[in-house]
């Protein structure tokens, strides 16, 4: 915290000044983003702090919040100790203002007042020319103009157009110099977002900053001007109002110091801009040390975007160190990185099941085996390889038996607390959810270890095998803590349930003695969060009689359709999902992005841990969902994707430096239960510009026009019929027989899973598609697959020779034993006697199980958007073997008012689409963005050599800035489809292109 100092003609109580101050402060930490501190440059010293003066007081904006938010960003580098002077009010009593300057490194202006007192002057100048630094911020620029020191000081400032020489760069890059009386004066114009250009990338402060970038809107000075001596221009940015490039940031050596100027940071908007902030605390380390240490942060602004956000201080991370921890077997679609954190002291991973961020940015995780510990960096890289044990809840806990603990290996034989599936904070107080209650672990002594534990809540029934499990603990904004309890579709005879809890949201009072049931109808719902509204969310699982991987918005009351007990409830119409996920399978644990975290664009976005379609290793995955809140309170969801991989991803979390980290189960045996050597991992996903820098999503990776198949599918589906297939797959969506439905098997499933599947039924048995023998009281023995378990009946599908399977209902009172088995129902050996030829074409039958709609839409020339019915158009490219995009030309952009049409490619160009023959709609879309009269742009566009538009004049169509489309349907059989553009009067242009394949192929 800083040290405030105030002189007045009045004593003051110097802690209450601290305390109205302090206020100050903690009310603006959600508007800034802080430096993130990188390793030292070679030779400069960092291992004391400096020492840094902020002098205000007086000032024509808003001192009192600007200060506190500089005195933050600055001390959260960790280079500097922060003290600020606070001068007299302009008619106080001024004989008592003395700052000792000397005591300082470096003293930073934000003033704009009243003169000073000589003396002051004078040791100000003193200070400075024996080697101390100055900072002179914004408005300083516009103090004291009869100081001939001061100005000398700051070289050029806020002064009229007859005082001193004008400093500015022209378009060409020049020096431009003006004397008094000619040229501009000192002023600005409207606030606006604008470009800084580095015109000194040698420089300390400049060093590895990129040539140009965006500022947030902000003051634009212009016309500065002074004695103009030993001033070096560091950064510009043209004014509309001059049509210059005007000085921004610059350096003045004075004597043996040295002095930054910086005149961005209009208000706390500006203050936003890591921008900003970068350049000022280097310039700040600068002219303290006359060396930078700080490096470039990672989430510094670009030619094309602004960067601003939560606090964010990632101490001692490089990308050299972020380059050499990415697991390059984790796709990411977008600039971010994939760091598998290098844990190598403490506890082992032994299948992480749950994550969450603790006291002070810290990030806690869990293992299946009941360890709880805490990510450290203890070899100050940046990156955490320290888990350091917090609790262990294995050892922690009232004995429950449970009938089924002996029939696997890992579960404690006492049956104490087992499987802690998820975490929350509040305050230092941290909530478990186990198998069987949420505990509370709470460290007493401050070492860093649980000493004191507490059961909050409990009562539920519970197994410890068979999936009746509590997730998802979150405190709402009442206060009362929410959790999930899976439903007990899988239980069989082995618990009753009279309460009808399973399968609901809990709301559980803030004593914990109160539980309620706040929804039901749930499956397998593991991730429940609530997002800035107050809203609440959980994901569910696909299985078991629930049709989709989904994401629901949660309503009091509501049923969502799966077991919902009713036979002990009220008849509730259930409520259909905001969103069927169509990325991934098996949905784990969900987490909101904060507000004011940028993290590469996707600000208060929802994110999805996948863990991949029954264990399926490559297709575990990472999903991104928009959500916006409609003015009758429901929500619009899209989703896209974030990730491929990391493979059995479980639960995820954003810490408050705004780092997405998740946690990787791994390996696992028969019933989720752990082998004995350790598995799992943890990953921090990190936002990197320079990672996949013109990748914007997923479906930039995806030619959904192009399915490469194995064989012929037509054959195989005769396979398909011959080996009996039939007799226990739906491919219609319906789920009702023996085996799970196919009919999107080809959009979740690779080519080695497809295999895999075939060869070896037992490797990954489907959720929801166990085998169970059951033993009744008579001796009978039935073997199948549970259909669902409610009420006093249990009901199966079991096989039945040359037909669908046979359903049967069986009382709980007459069942003596029900087991679940570790086997399929699918036989092995289905694929014997298959010809190569032939197994192909069975894979090529179960690829070509996917949706039948199969369209591309490209925004030409820009970035991914959606259009106002909501259809995504993805972000433009080059082309490239099979795959899609433009053969020259260039980008242009335009505001037209329509997202489409802002975008677009002019020149000499064609565009290229590697696709399946068959016939297609291709549909051009355009807009004329730059003429605005007849016979400016004429140009004819031809599809697979058939004329789409003959000598088409945009303008003369629709207008100036107006959509003009244009559909062809052709015929594609050498699998690439042309799109060429010929000139006629100037050059061709388009918006968009849609590529939509005919359904009756």
């Amino acid at each position: 915290m800083p040290t405030f100092i105030q002189f007045n003609s009045q004593p003051t109580n110097r802690v209450s000044v601290m305390r109205s101050r302090l206020v100050i402060v903690l009310a603006c930490l959600h508007l800034l983003v802080a430096v993130v501190v990188a390793k030292a440059e070679e030779g400069a010293d960092t291992s004391q702090k400096l020492k840094l003066l902020i002098v205000d007081g007086q000032n024509n904006h808003d001192w009192k919040t600007v200060t506190p938010l500089l005195s933050y960003s600055l001390g959260q580098t960790e280079r500097f100790d922060v003290d600020v002077v606070t001068t007299p009010s302009r008619e106080a009593d001024w004989k008592a203002f003395g700052p000792e300057f000397s005591k300082y490194d470096v003293v930073l202006s934000n003033y704009f007042g009243r003169d000073w007192p000589e003396s002051v002057h004078a040791d100000l100048e003193q200070f400075v020319a024996e080697g101390g630094g100055f900072v002179a911020f914004h408005a300083a620029v516009a103090s004291f103009p009869k100081r001939e020191a001061f100005n000398r000081m700051i070289g050029i400032g806020w002064r009229a157009a007859q005082f001193g020489n004008r400093l500015a760069v022209s378009l060409s890059g020049e020096l431009v110099r003006q004397p008094a009386g000619k040229g501009h004066g000192a002023g600005h114009g409207a606030r606006h977002e604008y470009a800084l250009h580095t015109r000194a990338s040698q420089h300390a402060v400049m060093a590895g900053l990129p040539d140009t970038w965006m500022h947030t809107a902000d003051e634009l000075y212009h016309g500065m001007r002074g004695p103009a001596e030993n001033v070096e221009i560091l950064a510009t940015a043209y004014s509309p109002v001059t049509k210059l490039n005007e000085p921004l940031l610059w350096t003045v050596r004075y004597g043996k110091g040295r002095v930054f100027v910086t005149v961005l940071g209009h208000d706390a908007v500006a203050l936003k801009c890591v921008g900003f902030q970068t350049t000022l605390a280097r310039g700040c380390e600068w002219a303290a040390r006359g060396t930078v240490g700080l490096e470039r942060p990672l989430n510094f602004p670009t030619a094309a975007q602004s960067r601003v956000g939560t606090p964010v201080v990632w101490s001692g991370i490089t990308r050299a160190t972020i380059d050499a921890h990415i697991d390059q077997d984790v796709k990411v679609y977008g600039s971010h990185a994939a760091v598998k954190l290098p844990i190598q002291t403490g506890v082992m991973l032994h299948n992480p099941t749950a994550i969450t961020a603790g006291p002070k940015g810290t990030i806690y995780a869990a293992n299946y085996t009941g360890q709880i510990y805490r990510l450290e960096d203890r070899d100050g890289d940046g990156l955490e390889e320290t888990a350091a044990l917090f609790a262990d809840i294995s050892t922690s806990g009232e004995e429950y038996s449970s009938d089924d603990a002996a029939q696997y290996p890992g579960t404690p034989q006492h049956g104490g607390l087992r499987y802690p599936t998820g975490m929350v904070f509040k305050g230092n107080d941290l909530y478990v959810a186990t198998t069987q209650e949420i505990r509370i672990y709470r460290d007493t002594t401050g070492d860093g270890r649980a000493d004191h534990s507490e059961t909050f809540a409990a009562g539920w029934p519970f197994t410890m095998h068979f999936f009746d499990w509590t997730f998802a603990p979150r405190f709402g904004p009442d206060g009362h803590l929410y959790a999930i309890l899976c439903t007990d579709y899988l239980n069989g005879a082995r618990k009753a349930d009279p309460g009808g809890l399973r399968g609901s949201i809990l709301r559980i009072s803030p004593d914990g003695k109160k539980i309620e049931r706040f929804a039901n109808g749930l499956r397998y719902a593991y991730g429940l969060a609530f997002n800035p509204h107050g809203d609440m969310f959980f994901s569910d699982n696909k299985g078991g009689g629930n049709p989709t991987e989904e994401l629901n918005h949660a309503i009091a009351g509501a049923n969502y359709g799966h077991n919902p007990h009713s036979d002990r409830l009220p008849s509730v119409e259930p409520r259909k999902p905001i969103l069927e996920l169509h990325y991934g399978a098996g949905s784990g644990g969900i987490a909101f992005n904060d507000l004011d975290n940028d993290f590469g664009g996707v600000a208060g976005d929802l994110f999805i841990a996948l863990w991949g379609p029954d264990g399926q290793w490559e297709n575990g995955a990472l999903v991104r969902v928009k959500l916006t809140k409609q003015d009758d309170g429901t929500y619009e969801a899209t989703e896209h994707r974030f990730s491929t991989g990391p493979a059995k991803v479980i639960d995820l979390c954003f810490s408050p430096a705004g780092d997405l980290y998740v946690a990787q189960f791994g390996r696992e045996g028969p019933a989720h239960v752990p082998f004995k050597e350790p598995a799992g991992a943890i990953y921090r996903f990190i936002h990197a510009p320079w990672v996949n820098p013109d990748q914007e999503s997923a479906l930039a990776d995806i030619n959904p026009l192009k399915l490469v198949l194995a064989g012929d599918p037509l054959t195989g589906k005769t396979v398909f019929k011959e080996r009996a297939c039939a007799n226990c797959h739906t491919v219609d969506g319906s789920m009702k027989l023996l085996g799970p439905d196919l009919r999107e098997v080809g959009s979740t499933l690779g080519l080695k899973a497809l295999v895999e599947s075939l060869e070896q039924p037992n490797a990954n048995i489907k959720t929801g598609f166990e085998s169970y023998i059951v033993v009744t009281e008579d001796g009978r023995v039935e073997t199948g697959r549970l259909l669902k378990a409610e009420g006093d009946t249990v009901t199966l599908v079991v096989p039945q020779e040359n037909t669908t399977g046979k359903t049967i209902v069986l009382k709980r009172n007459e069942i003596e034993e029900m087991k679940l088995l570790s086997t399929s129902l699918m036989p092995t050996g289905l694929t014997a006697g298959l010809s190569d030829v032939q197994k192909r074409d069975l894979l090529a039958y179960m690829q070509s199980l996917r949706s039948a709609e199969r369209v591309l839409r490209l925004n030409v020339g820009g970035k991914q958007i959606k259009d106002e019915s909501g259809a995504v158009w993805i972000a433009d490219r080059a082309y490239s073997e099979d795959g899609f995009g433009a053969t020259g030309g260039k980008a242009f952009h335009a505001k037209t008012g329509r997202p489409l049409l802002d975008d677009s490619r002019f020149g000499e160009f064609a565009y290229r689409f590697d696709l399946d023959n068959g016939q297609y709609d291709v549909t051009l879309i355009s807009a004329e963005p730059y003429f605005k009269s007849l016979g400016k742009r004429v140009f004819s566009a031809s599809v697979e050599g058939q004329p789409l538009v003959e000598q088409i004049d945009l303008f003369a169509e629709a207008g100036f800035g107006k959509a003009v489309q244009n559909t062809i349907r052709v015929k594609v059989e050498d699998g690439r489809l042309d799109i060429e553009f010929a000139p006629n009067i100037n050059l061709p242009l388009v918006s968009g292109i849609e590529v939509r394949r005919v359904v009756s192929e």
